[in-house]
């Protein structure tokens, strides 16, 4: 996905055989409510998933990409992991194709129950 990401400007999504979305991957990702934060950091990253403000949490093997449940800001996060690991990067961000494919794909297994 990362890959596609990178280089296409339209994308079609299909699992399953149904097209889950469609369109310039610019007005998908605008088209997501929630934003997502990416972190890039050396240290243990463990506690991370366990605190109670994450909603969801994609680990890749150089950073994470994390989504804040309601309510919750980016500056409260990034308090969090001050001192605990040590930030490369810390960018607020669309979300990946992988995290809009995944949200898609699940709301439509939802739909299919």
């Amino acid at each position: 996905m990362d890959h596609a990401e990178k280089i296409c400007s339209d994308i079609f999504l299909i699992n399953r055989g149904k097209t889950i979305l469609s369109g310039p991957l610019d007005k998908i990702k605008n088209d997501r409510s929630k934003k997502s934060i990416v972190i890039e950091f050396d240290g243990d990253r463990d506690f991370i998933k366990s605190l109670s403000m994450i909603e969801t949490v994609i680990e890749y093997p150089r950073f994470m990409e994390i989504e804040l449940k309601a309510g919750y800001s980016p500056d409260e996060l990034l308090k969090e992991l001050v001192g605990k690991i040590r930030i490369q990067k810390f960018e607020i961000a669309s979300p990946s194709l992988h995290k809009i494919f995944i949200d898609a794909v699940g709301a439509d297994q939802e739909r299919q129950i």
